[in-house]
């Protein structure tokens, strides 16, 4: 990167001093590959980490969790080189710090990155995520942050469970379940930021986490599990219950094929443990199931079971935005190649009756008649993506209202302003391109329409973080807050907005569970290869 010279802070909390880079383009101190936490052996839970050498380097980025190549949607033409991979020193964060509140008194509200990734790619050090751009942003707009993203083990690495697992930890407890290595990654890059970012010239008590798609999931993952250690949310693409947590079950099927395509045949849960152990991380990746296998419901940390009504105690986040695009589900194209017609027919009439089937074909424009692969496609995208995502953040919007804890606390959003990117999402509201436009990276390759949105959305998540109501909670009067198109943004209720198809939303809350349940276990199949 340009205009790039070194800046030095001493961390007490920590015992060292930290050598950064400092933006000057910007005036932004940039801390990174700062380890928060440690763990050696695969398969067990990282501890976090209150100390550093007392000269510590944070001028690079730091190692990636070990992961496959994942599927990038168009991002514009920002792109770093990687850092590299690293399955045991994975767990770094980065910090980014207007340079004049280094030497303040005044502390600034904190806002820590979760990145995506389907829970097996992503890092920290994701280009279209630099943090500069939107930090800028907010100390120009009165609002000025800190800003924190973190690493955390992915994929089989960061999310195997299985009865073997089960039977080493004697069944698991609330601070270390069975399973959920990357979960608890990130609970202590959280606890990391509780006791040290003081050092850097952040607020402790004013935290605001922030993510998208498997980032998003998890942030609501931490508030199930009511171990929230943060004052604010944003919730981008992705919730639970229909996207997880997963069952034990789902978990035990993938960990016996993984022993059974990498030769572990051993009698005893110890010995498969060790012989599993001992395989190199790129075999144990190159034979792990593909599917987003995130979060499992181990019934200790997180809840076997979850609706939309159920309580969940708000001990101290205080409030949080939740939303999405308009095309969530066309990160699922690519399935669509294993899924016949003809084997999608027979899918739905084994899982619903003749009478849901034909209202779920009307709902979402399905036929038994051959559709062309244009109107097929669209057709599973309105399902798919409405089931897993955009319905999900509306029922707990919806449910919100009924809540002592949440009422009047959470805030709904549609973004619907369209990629200026040439490729397969070019004019379309897709997944992940909110989180993407309002990190203001791509600012520059936009037209003024999509800059003013990028820029607006920037200002209101950063003035959240001070604490700043967003807009008008959901519960007042059932609206949320429209980011485009055509670069306007306003309050829409569901009867005015016209960008959306809401005709199914009636007949979904009515069928949520089964519809929810044939959906989940449609895309993992698909993402298996098993359909």
């Amino acid at each position: 990167m340009a205009d790039l010279e070194t800046i030095s802070i001493n961390a007490p909390s920590l015992g060292a001093e930290l050598t950064g880079t400092l933006d000057s383009k910007n005036d932004i101190a940039l801390f990174r590959g700062i380890p928060f936490a440690t763990v050696t052996k695969r398969w067990t839970h990282s501890e976090t980490t209150h100390s550093l050498h007392q000269a510590f380097d944070a001028t690079k980025l730091g190692y990636r969790c070990s992961q496959g190549n994942g599927i990038v949607l168009v991002s514009g033409g920002t792109n770093d080189p990687l850092p590299g991979d690293d399955e045991f020193k994975c767990l770094n964060l980065n910090i980014a710090v207007p340079k004049e509140s280094l030497e303040s008194s005044q502390p600034l509200p904190v806002m820590v990155w979760i990145h995506g990734g389907g829970f097996a790619f992503g890092a920290n050090s994701v280009a279209r995520y630099r943090p500069q751009a939107i930090v800028a942003h907010a100390r120009k707009c009165g609002t000025p942050v800190i800003l924190v993203s973190i690493n955390y083990r992915l994929g089989a690495l960061g999310f195997a469970a299985s009865r073997d697992l089960a039977e080493e930890r004697n069944g698991g407890s609330k601070t270390h379940p069975v399973g959920n290595y990357g979960l608890i990654d990130q609970r202590n890059a959280l606890e990391w930021v509780n006791q040290h970012i003081q050092d850097f010239g952040g607020d402790p008590s004013n935290i605001t986490v922030f993510g998208v798609s498997a980032g998003s999931i998890s942030i609501h993952y931490h508030l199930l599990a009511e171990h929230a250690l943060f004052d604010r949310a944003i919730m981008m693409s992705g919730t639970a219950p229909v996207l997880g947590p997963l069952s034990m079950e789902l978990y035990e099927k993938e960990w016996n094929r993984l022993c059974q395509k990498t030769a572990v045949t051993a009698s005893t849960a110890c010995e498969r443990l060790e012989q599993l152990r001992s395989l190199s991380t790129a075999e144990v990746l190159q034979n792990y199931t593909p599917a987003a296998m995130g979060p499992v419901a181990d019934g200790k940390l997180l809840p076997e079971g979850w609706t939309y009504e159920d309580s969940v105690a708000n001990t101290r986040c205080k409030e949080f935005i939740v939303g999405d695009t308009n095309v969530e589900a066309i990160i699922f194209d690519g399935l669509l190649k294993r899924l016949p017609q003809e084997r999608f027919h027979q899918l739905v009439d084994g899982a619903f009756s003749q009478q849901d089937a034909e209202e779920l074909y009307s709902k979402f424009g399905f036929s038994r008649d051959t559709q062309s692969e244009e109107d097929f496609r669209k057709a599973f995208r309105l399902l798919i993506g409405n089931t897993l995502f955009n319905y999900s953040h509306f029922g707990i919007a919806n449910a919100s209202r009924n809540s002592d804890d949440w009422k009047d606390n959470v805030y709904l959003y549609h973004w619907e302003e369209t990629s200026p990117f040439k490729g397969p999402t070019y004019g379309y509201s897709y997944h992940g391109l909110c989180a993407m436009l309002m990190h203001l990276n791509e600012l520059s390759n936009c037209p003024p329409e999509t800059q003013k949105v990028s820029l607006e959305a920037a200002r209101i998540w950063t003035a959240f973080a001070h604490g700043q109501k967003p807009w008008d909670a959901y519960s007042k009067d059932q609206r949320f807050m429209r980011f485009g198109p055509n670069g306007e943004s306003g309050m829409h209720s569901f009867e005015s907005d016209n960008t959306r198809d809401y005709g199914f939303q009636n007949w979904l809350g009515e069928h949520i569970g089964e519809v929810g349940k044939f959906v989940r276990k449609l895309t993992l199949n698909l993402e298996d290869n098993e359909v």
